[in-house]
């Protein structure tokens, strides 16, 4: 297997080596939240969460939209909550995730929006991390369980692959996870870290670019177009790394103190593949602060068959599909769910942390709902029933409007405007609503 590694220490001197030896902090929170019924959660099994957190949805696109390379870096929050297109994030929207049968919420954040790390400036501007944590609050007091991630942060994540860079990736690791774990230490155990987004996996090599520095990782590998062999060597190295970073990260939360020492722990799955993750190479850490009681889950994705549920339009690699439901297509997904409880036998939860079916972009550029959209969700939604994962639907103002929407008014201006608040749609409402942890907990009390 050939790896050109286009991306030198010397080159990363400066980058990752001007703030050696200092720790960055951000101020402490002055927004706190704790539960009155945390300890329920103290001691609870990780298998016991996913049972009670039931299913949840993504505030997708807001606080991991991806700024910086041309909003510039430690800017208003509000720029970036903006800039992918979402309205400004308000406190009603959490109460009406809860009455459409919501019971926690996935926010996922892109943390170097808010820091420079490209001229050594890794402290976390205070204004980023105190929005994430109104917006936590938010949900909180809404009486929703809470994921919060370091999403869509890949560039610097790809220095984890070579062993040359690795060290740098660390040093950006920590400056994210000592500060925001320390920051949110103190909070209720509905709130639950979860390490990565999709990146851990083959996002361990790819070419990136961090501060106007573009840098190539050439693996030249991938499952379509190289031999089994060196996909499977590839694969293999991925796997160590994952297990690596997985250790470090546990043992880091539970050193800071706080709730952090039994706060639940969401572990990335190797790029979030049910199928990669179920694989036996993929090992979940030790976590010695609690070994009497399971209190690390896993984190996949689902998004099945990719030109069903990812594409719009077509695209060089498949025509877009606008139906689904075949035997064979049931099957599979059924095969697929069922991959997973690997973990749940052996005591770990399991967080479906996205799914969604695409919107169907028509020709005159408008978007409507795909065929067989509730068809495929029921079938989602069953699988994790059975086998207690507990699901979050990836979420853009589409099948849920969160009252506000985000309208261009200019070339260069945008502004909110008011719209619906929920689902737009009764039979989509009906269906979640139908899921929520009360009403599944009636159910059972009634048979």
């Amino acid at each position: 297997m050939k790896k050109n590694l286009i991306c030198f220490n010397s080159i990363l001197f400066f980058l990752f080596t001007s703030c050696a030896g200092i720790s960055p902090t951000v101020e402490s929170n002055p927004y706190v939240y704790v539960s009155v019924d945390d300890n329920d959660y103290e001691n609870m099994e990780a298998l016991q969460l996913t049972k009670v957190m039931g299913n949840g949805i993504n505030l997708g696109n807001t606080m991991d939209a991806c700024g910086g390379g041309w909003i510039g870096f430690k800017k208003d929050p509000l720029e970036y909550e903006h800039c992918w297109g979402m309205p400004e994030t308000q406190k009603v929207m959490f109460t009406a995730y809860k009455e459409a049968g919501f019971d926690c919420v996935r926010i996922p954040v892109s943390w170097l929006n808010a820091m420079d790390i490209a001229n050594g400036d890794y402290t976390i501007d205070s204004r980023y991390i105190n929005r994430v944590a109104t917006i936590v609050n938010w949900a909180l007091e809404a009486d929703l369980f809470v994921i919060l991630n370091d999403h869509h942060d890949y560039e610097w994540c790809a220095l984890f692959g070579p062993e040359e860079t690795r060290e740098e990736a660390y040093r950006v690791f920590d400056a994210i996870w000592d500060q925001v774990g320390t920051y949110f230490k103190d909070y209720s155990y509905k709130l639950i870290f979860e390490a990565a987004n999709e990146q851990w996996g083959a996002g361990f090599y790819h070419a990136f670019s961090i501060g106007g520095k573009d840098y190539t990782i050439d693996t030249e590998v991938s499952e379509w177009s190289s031999s089994a062999a060196d996909f499977t060597a590839f694969q293999n190295k991925c796997y160590d790394i994952i297990e690596e970073i997985g250790q470090y990260y546990v043992d880091k939360i539970r050193a800071q103190g706080g709730k952090n020492d039994k706060r639940f722990l969401l572990m990335p799955g190797y790029d979030t593949s049910m199928t990669y993750t179920a694989d036996r190479r993929y090992k979940m850490p030790k976590d010695s602060a609690n070994e009497d009681i399971k209190k690390l889950l896993v984190s996949v994705h689902y998004y099945g068959p990719a030109a069903y549920s990812i594409l719009s339009e077509d695209a060089g690699w498949a025509n877009v599909a606008n139906s689904w439901g075949t035997a064979q297509e049931v099957k599979e997904q059924n095969e697929d769910f069922a991959q997973m409880q690997r973990f749940t036998n052996e005591g770990y939860g399991v967080i479906v942390g996205e799914y969604a079916v695409a919107m169907l972009k028509q020709s005159d550029g408008t978007y409507v709902r795909k065929n067989d959209d509730i068809k495929w969700m029921t079938n989602v939604l069953d699988n994790c029933d059975k086998y207690n994962y507990c699901p979050l639907i990836w979420e853009c103002n589409d099948y849920f409007k969160r009252g506000w929407k985000r309208v261009k008014i200019s070339d260069w201006e945008s502004q909110d405007v008011k719209c619906e608040l929920g689902f737009v749609d009764s039979d989509v409402a009906d269906l979640f609503k139908s899921r929520s942890y009360a009403v599944e907990k009636a159910a059972l009390t009634n048979e």
